[in-house]
């Protein structure tokens, strides 16, 4: 009875903390300037107690960027780091798919709901604590209380800082790894004035609204963490061969500004799949990553990365372990639920650019057997206009037909705050310059209503417009998962279903929570002395 009424009082705290940490996201969307994030974010950290120079951290910083790939790239890392070279890693990523706890892991999994709570309502403490008496000037107006992702970053070093093992025979983490959230010149985790090593995954066209419209102008936002490079011979800041050209010289001019030494990584030129070489994150475009993260854990562990090779026997078989062994959930998952005599298999991925969609689809159709029936489940969200998304699907086909016999529009059980309208399938339209008239074959009802809908509409269009097929590809709107779920299960009533699911990460964290997906959450607990 006292455990039940211990488990119960545990749960109810850690629900306060989300429910007080969620409150902050209008917060950060009222206030919060984004050029002034990072003096302002140093402000926080010094309220806590916790340094930003090389001096006053205790553990080593890989902080990663891009705009594909950089999730995978600080997974491959962190597994690199802790099974290949023995040490203890924290990581903070972004968003999360079920728990908010997955963006601050320790040794690979999630800290536990305790850890969560008792972090969340001690940083807010110190922070409500040390706004009383502030006299510094500069900072009068800052808020007591940083917003959604600044908190959570300043959660995440908090507990790299201050986590004690459950044996008690660790403090903090040995080498921390930051993804970024947005960009990454103005974002929260470019906090620390140095890093061990960074690197830049690919970049592609994503948040334009807030980053630029060309690949340059982006580069040269995910380029603002390359930090001074202490030493002369050894490179510290990455990225990838497949980037092109502008992009690289923007990298490169962004590494002269900030006296940091640049290394673009030849992509298969140390990793090569089908010769020994197995990646526990599936699709080709995998080995970008993983030549990433190679990269950043040997710079991190102080070896260079520009002349080292493959040749010591021992360290080449556990970094196939590593690689081979790395998961992260969303990312070219495949996951099978059976249902009767029958099964779902779920290809989850969380794609929602164009080369990511390409590159996921591509995987799914090696996967694809043609005696079953293949299904999309498709959503993003509404600040971005969906047509390039719908036309690269529509042009997947395998064996000469269309990959899809059917078309799910669902509804995410979690979405990313928006203080943006639905925009009209007519703009929508007319920004990528079509014109088209509403009417023949579309559900009127469906022009104003809901997202899904919409989408099912510019589906419909963009389809006819190809004149690849016609009614063969059901359509489907559901406003809720169960709803779908009970669609699929009905498809499912003869033989198994292949079900690729793109478009979202909020979208992939939906099915992950509809098909019972869990993981291991770590074990340990904060202490603090002031």
């Amino acid at each position: 009875m006292n455990n039940d009424r211990a488990k119960s009082s545990s749960s109810s705290r850690y629900d306060a903390a989300v429910s007080a940490l969620y409150a902050q996201i209008s917060r950060s969307m009222e206030v919060e300037n984004r050029e002034r994030t990072v003096l302002e974010m140093r402000e926080y950290m010094r309220r806590l107690g916790l340094g930003y120079r090389r001096s006053e951290v205790n553990f080593k910083v890989v902080h990663v960027t891009g705009t594909k790939g950089k999730g995978s790239t600080c997974a491959f890392t962190e597994n690199i780091i802790r099974r290949v070279h023995g040490r203890r890693t924290g990581m903070f990523t972004s968003p999360h798919l079920l728990k908010v706890n997955e963006r601050i892991r320790l040794d690979g999994k999630p800290i536990c709901d305790n850890e969560f709570a008792d972090t969340y309502f001690l940083v807010r403490e110190l922070l409500l604590r040390a706004s009383e008496t502030c006299e510094n000037n500069q900072f009068k107006d800052l808020p007591s209380l940083p917003g959604y992702f600044r908190m959570l970053t300043l959660m995440s070093i908090f507990v790299f800082t201050h986590h004690v093992s459950s044996n008690r025979l660790y403090h903090g983490v040995d080498v921390a790894i930051l993804e970024v959230g947005i960009g990454g010149r103005y974002d929260a985790t470019n906090v620390y004035d140095f890093h061990d090593a960074c690197g830049i995954s690919k970049l592609d066209l994503d948040h334009t609204n807030l980053l630029g419209n060309t690949l340059e102008k982006i580069a040269w936002e995910k380029g603002g963490i390359i930090k001074r490079n202490e030493s002369s011979s050894s490179p510290r800041s990455f990225s990838v061969d497949c980037n092109g050209d502008g992009s690289l010289t923007v990298l490169r001019n962004c590494a002269y500004e900030a006296q940091g030494n640049l290394l673009i990584i030849e992509v298969g030129r140390r990793i090569t799949l089908g010769e020994g070489w197995l990646l526990g994150l599936k699709g080709d475009h995998q080995i970008v990553n993983a030549e990433l993260a190679l990269a950043l854990s040997e710079s991190v562990m102080g070896y260079d990365s520009c002349h080292i090779t493959l040749k010591n026997e021992e360290y080449v078989k556990r970094v196939k372990e590593a690689l081979e062994g790395t998961t992260w959930p969303a990312r070219c998952q495949r996951l099978e639920i059976d249902y009767s005599s029958h099964s779902l298999q779920f290809f989850i991925d969380g794609a929602h650019t164009l080369e990511s969609i390409k590159c996921s689809l591509q995987w799914f159709r090696a996967c694809v057997d043609t005696s079953l029936s293949q299904v999309l489940i498709f959503n993003c969200g509404h600040d971005r206009n969906p047509i390039p998304l719908i036309q690269q699907i529509q042009s997947q086909f395998n064996e000469g037909r269309f990959m899809f016999g059917s078309v799910f529009f669902c509804k995410p059980k979690w979405e990313r705050s928006s203080a943006n309208e639905l925009p009209s399938i007519q703009s929508m339209l007319s920004e990528c310059k079509y014109e088209v008239q509403l009417d023949k074959g579309i559900e009127t009802s469906w022009i104003d209503g809901s997202w899904q809908q919409r989408l099912a509409i510019l589906w419909k269009v963009l389809a006819s417009k190809r004149r690849m097929y016609s009614e063969a590809c059901a359509i489907y709107c559901c406003e809720n998962m169960d709803e779908m779920l009970e669609k699929l299960k009905d498809k499912s009533s003869t033989k198994a279903v292949q079900i690729c699911v793109v478009g979202s990460l909020y979208l992939a964290g939906s099915i992950l929570d509809l098909v019972g997906y869990s993981e291991t959450l770590s074990d340990g607990h904060i202490k603090y002395d002031s």
